[in-house]
């Protein structure tokens, strides 16, 4: 929180910061699986996290135990989080 004495300097700081906040934002590139891949390569990335969501129940655990398996000495797979569903949005970190 910032106390200015007059509303066009707050409306001068909250542009700063939208600008800020937008450069921020644009710079960051969306993760595909070859440029994720690319900075497994490069050893940028020591952990995978991974959210698993499946249709069925049944599906959940063998998919979990295959994904679990793929870590090794370069990579760790570890699992965020796994359930059932209708999947509603996909979000790429």
């Amino acid at each position: 929180m910032q106390v200015v004495p007059m509303r066009k300097s707050a409306q001068a700081v909250i542009e700063k910061r939208r600008k800020s906040a937008e450069k921020e934002i644009s710079a960051q590139k969306a993760v595909s699986l070859s440029n994720l891949y690319e900075q497994l390569s490069a050893g940028k990335v020591k952990e995978l996290g991974i959210i698993l969501k499946t249709d069925v129940q049944g599906s959940v655990e063998p998919i979990r135990n295959s994904l679990e398996k793929l870590s090794n000495d370069e990579i760790k797979v570890s699992m965020l989080h796994a359930g059932t569903g209708n999947i509603t949005r996909v979000i790429y970190c």
